[in-house]
């Protein structure tokens, strides 16, 4: 039975999913993938044979940063996912948790194998924000399995062992989470033992991504390996605050002062003055007089 909650505004989402279905509205399934009678979802489909690639994707854009203020989200995501082998070949290749643009939605072409199904081989650039989860050594990958943090590129800037458990019904935990304030992503791996692996890079979102981005998960293997995700959780959300109307023009109706307007007031023989950086005061019926500042000559205004 599906089960998912749902809260937007503007600028803020949040979902949580504990079960998945073939016909869940606010998802969209590419690719290879299957759900279990159980709700599991697998990607890719392990029943199929080949090199595949699957993902999902939560079917609305969420908010990375505020145009109008320059804000950025915080979010916060949590799933909880198994990873095992098929018989007693070497597993390959992961999945991976991403952000990336709403205009590449669709599954890169040359994207199979270690590409995790979010890079194209043949493109230098590939836009998206992932988190990878890679117990293969490909060339660019250390030689152990990792959890990596990637930023446009499968070449991690942030990497720690992957302590993976090879076992059927071994359920592992995660959760990210981006702080704005701090521009902070953490990533925190649970196991079923109870033992906590942590990995954070700083990174500035609005940078990377646009102001709107599509979130998903998408898993690849060399027909060797299982990627179940149980339940998948997330809630985003970026202040928009309305600008302060300091100094405001009637006429224009926006703030005559501009972030390059420094104002310096203090007294020069026992009167009131000012000097404008800006050489644009609102202050009148002053006189002039010159002020040396930093190195450079700079207006003074006495009052008289």
């Amino acid at each position: 039975m599906k089960h998912a909650e749902k809260a937007n505004s503007q600028k803020k989402v949040s979902f949580n999913i504990t079960t998945f279905t073939y016909d869940q509205s606010d998802l969209i399934f590419l690719g290879s993938y299957l759900i279990y009678t159980n709700g599991d979802l697998s990607l890719p489909d392990p029943l199929r044979s080949g090199s595949l690639v699957g993902r999902v994707l939560y079917k609305y854009p969420v908010p990375i940063w505020d145009s109008s203020s320059g804000n950025v989200a915080s979010f916060e995501t949590s799933f909880s996912y198994e990873v095992w082998n098929l018989r007693s070949y070497e597993p390959s290749d992961g999945f991976v948790f991403f952000l990336t643009d709403p205009a590449i939605a669709a599954i890169p072409d040359n994207s199979r194998d270690g590409l995790l199904g979010v890079a194209d081989a043949n493109n230098a650039f590939n836009r998206f924000v992932g988190v990878e989860f890679d117990n293969y050594a490909n060339p660019w990958d250390p030689n152990y399995e990792h959890i990596g943090i990637n930023l446009n590129s499968l070449y991690s800037a942030k990497i720690m062992k992957w302590r993976w458990l090879n076992s059927y019904g071994t359920t592992l935990k995660v959760n990210i989470k981006y702080d704005s304030a701090s521009s902070t992503l953490t990533v925190v791996v649970t196991d079923d033992d109870g033992q906590i692996s942590t990995l954070s890079q700083m990174l500035d979102l609005k940078w990377l991504l646009p102001e709107m981005a599509l979130i998903g998960i998408s898993g690849s293997s060399g027909a060797y390996q299982v990627n179940d995700i149980l339940s998948w959780r997330a809630k985003i959300y970026v202040k928009k605050e309305a600008p302060v109307k300091f100094l405001t023009d009637a006429q224009e109706g926006r703030s005559t002062l501009r972030t390059s307007d420094v104002l310096v007031y203090g007294w020069v023989g026992g009167k009131h003055a000012c000097v404008d950086l800006t050489g644009v005061s609102p202050l009148m019926g002053l006189g002039l007089g010159i002020l040396l500042w930093n190195g450079q000559l700079s207006k003074l205004y006495q009052a008289r």
